[in-house]
């Protein structure tokens, strides 16, 4: 199975200079359910590994307030469950009311750390 749950609509104006926005830090803006059925296995996963892994990253939905920082953006868990020769895997945005205010304004409403007193009005 593979399932996009969610798509957050990004504001981030293309190309974006910031290299925490760009190559292995590009955003993603769906969230995937997924498992061994549909994706694509190269090799063998182990009969005998249980295990999680998981991994809690920025991922910046709307176009920054000035300079972007890694640290600035929202929040996204990735995770990949192994068990009985299978894999599982799952990513969400961290709903926080920082992050839900700006989804529902469309844009980001809070400069980062790199600008602090700039004003988001």
């Amino acid at each position: 199975m593979l399932e996009i749950v969610n798509e957050e609509q990004s504001t981030i104006e293309a190309p974006n200079n910031s290299p925490f926005l760009m190559g292995a830090f590009r955003p993603n803006f769906k969230e995937y359910s997924a498992d061994t059925d549909s994706l694509r296995v190269i090799g063998k996963i182990l009969d005998d590994l249980w295990k999680d892994y998981g991994r809690n990253m920025h991922n910046q939905v709307h176009e920054p307030l000035g300079k972007y920082h890694h640290f600035d953006g929202d929040g996204m868990l990735r995770g990949m469950y192994f068990s009985n020769s299978r894999a599982d895997y799952r990513n969400r945005f961290i709903h926080t009311t920082f992050f839900l205010a700006e989804k529902a304004a469309g844009r980001s409403l809070w400069p980062g750390l790199l600008e602090p007193k700039r004003q988001a009005y």
